[in-house]
Formats: C-alpha cells, sequence, structure tokens
C-alpha cells in the first residue's frame, strides 16, 4: 500500500510534469493517458468526479475564453488538454486519500506546521464548507448570474473565506491548549518504485519533442 505522503509526493510531480511538458502532440496524448490511467487505477465516485470535475472544467473554461475569442483555437486545445490532465491525476490523488490524512501527509514533505494545522482544521471542517459552498451558489443564481462564471467565483470566494476561518480557529485552538500539530505520515521504502516511476514519467514529459 502507497502512503499518503507518496501519493501526495507523486501526484504533485506528475501535474508538474504535465504543467511542464512541450506543447507537442505526442507529450499532450501521454498527458491524457497518464491521466485517465491514473483515474482508472483510483476509481472515484462518479459523484466526485463530476463535482470536482465540474468546478475545474468551469474555471478551465472561463480561463481559455479569451484565447478562443481571439481565435487562437489552437492554443486553446493544447492549453485545455494539459489543465484537463492535471486536473484529472489531482482528482484521482484526491480520491486515494481520506480527508484525515492530507494534513499529515503534507507533515511528511515538510510542509510548514502553520500550513498543515490550517490544512487540518479545514478538514475538519468540511460538512460546513459544503453547506457554505451551496448558499453562495443560491445567492449568486438569486442575484441573475449563470454559467461557469458562477462555479469559478463561487469557488475563490469559498476558498478564502474557509482558509481565513481555518486560520482563526486553528489560533483559538493553540491559544487554548488545543491539539497538537498534525502527526506526520512517514514515506515507506515500498513507495520507492511508485515515485521512481512518477519521476520518470515526468522527465519523459519533459524529455518528449
Amino acid at each position: 500500500m502507497i502512503s499518503p505522503a507518496a501519493r501526495v509526493l507523486g501526484g504533485t510531480l506528475l501535474v508538474v510534469g504535465i504543467a511542464t511538458a512541450h506543447p507537442s502532440t505526442t507529450a499532450l496524448g501521454v498527458s491524457l493517458a497518464v491521466a485517465g490511467l491514473a483515474l482508472a487505477v483510483a476509481r472515484p465516485r462518479w459523484r466526485m468526479l463530476m463535482s470536482r470535475g465540474g468546478i475545474a472544467l468551469s474555471a478551465i473554461a472561463a480561463a481559455l475564453l479569451p484565447f478562443v475569442l481571439a481565435g487562437d483555437t489552437a492554443v486553446a486545445a493544447r492549453l485545455a488538454a494539459r489543465a484537463v490532465s492535471a486536473v484529472g491525476v489531482a482528482i484521482a490523488v484526491g480520491a486515494t486519500l481520506r480527508v484525515n490524512e492530507l494534513a499529515p501527509a503534507l507533515a511528511a514533505l515538510r510542509i510548514p506546521t502553520a500550513i498543515t494545522r490550517v490544512v487540518a482544521t479545514m478538514a475538519r471542517q468540511l460538512g460546513s464548507v459544503t453547506d457554505e459552498g451551496r448558499r453562495l451558489v443560491l445567492a449568486r443564481k438569486l442575484r441573475g448570474s449563470h454559467g461557469s462564471a458562477v462555479g469559478v467565483e463561487v469557488i475563490s470566494t469559498l476558498l478564502l473565506r474557509t482558509a481565513a476561518r481555518a486560520e482563526r480557529v486553528d489560533l483559538a485552538e493553540r491559544l487554548r491548549g488545543g491539539p497538537p500539530a498534525p502527526d506526520r505520515s512517514r514515506l515507506r521504502r515500498s513507495d520507492l518504485p511508485f515515485l521512481l516511476a512518477c519521476v520518470a514519467i515526468a522527465g519523459l514529459l519533459g524529455w518528449l519533442p
């Protein structure tokens, strides 16, 4: 079983490799194949795939709209393939992690304690975050907003509010002598083949013409 820390690190390597790959048809095809393989292995729930993928696709569509309007459809298509591949890998990694595994995995990768504590606090508030997201979507629709812009605006607002609230809650808990920093997950020797494979794939994407 691959450790949570290795899954996060491997997924990050793949996403970086996809993001920095040469914009050739071959590299983009390999990127899409890697994302498809990751999703096939992770087998995320259909509801999770649709919800997270829908938000990501809305953001991608909004970002690429200027290229389409300017007539740069080839550039937009290459960027879309790269973005969809990266999102697919990220969703696959997220599908293999339980909520309480993310903060320890980040701690194992030497992410600053302040960040891991905020992530742990955000994970504990996941239910309230979902409810607030629904309220934000409803409020935007009542004001007449529609389309992909609603999803992009809501997710950015929700992330900012959630991070700020988690930081305040974490500070209050520490002042009251609350829970310590999240325990660290550990990288294992058995994770090495997986990590080497991720490094090789990321390197291949950068090497392909």
